[in-house]
């Protein structure tokens, strides 16, 4: 698998969370190691949230991969681009949000609707080399109906 051209200045690439969790996880040599089970941003104050990696299953264990770890998003699998995985059990820390256990299936508040609303997939955007998920989609509204770009939420 080869690396993907980053997004020019002002060019954004969109994924689903949805489309990351259970992808298969291999090494450097495609052997294979485990699976995704979420990803995990970090707060920034009034910024969007940065995807700095995500949780996956490894041999029973739930371990910590790094975003920069990770050469794609492309394709069917995650190929890891170093030999080295730290193998110890992942832990939260403060300001980390892991979105499949912390966002999806879990009620949002829709302000400028004036209601709850839940949450059933998260499109993460890649612009100027970060990934920040960009808005949730909503029980019967996609990502592009249920926060345009002008509104995208804080998580």
């Amino acid at each position: 698998m080869t690396t993907a051209p980053a997004p020019h200045a002002g060019e954004v690439r969109t994924l689903h969370l949805s489309e990351l969790i259970k992808r298969p996880v291999t090494a450097r040599d495609g052997e294979p190691l485990g699976r995704i089970s979420d990803v995990v941003v970090r707060l920034r104050g009034s910024e969007l949230p940065l995807v700095i990696g995500g949780v996956a299953s490894v041999g029973g264990r739930q371990v910590f991969v790094p975003l920069e770890q990770i050469s794609s998003f492309d394709g069917e699998v995650l190929q890891l681009t170093s030999a080295r995985l730290d193998l110890r059990r992942f832990e939260r820390r403060p300001g980390e949000v892991l979105l499949r256990a912390d966002v999806l299936g879990h009620r949002l508040i829709d302000v400028e609707a004036g209601r709850l609303t839940k949450a059933v997939d998260v499109e993460l955007e890649q612009r100027d080399g970060e990934r920040s998920p960009s808005c949730p989609s909503t029980a019967g509204r996609p990502c592009s109906t249920s926060c345009p770009r002008a509104r995208a939420p804080r998580l």
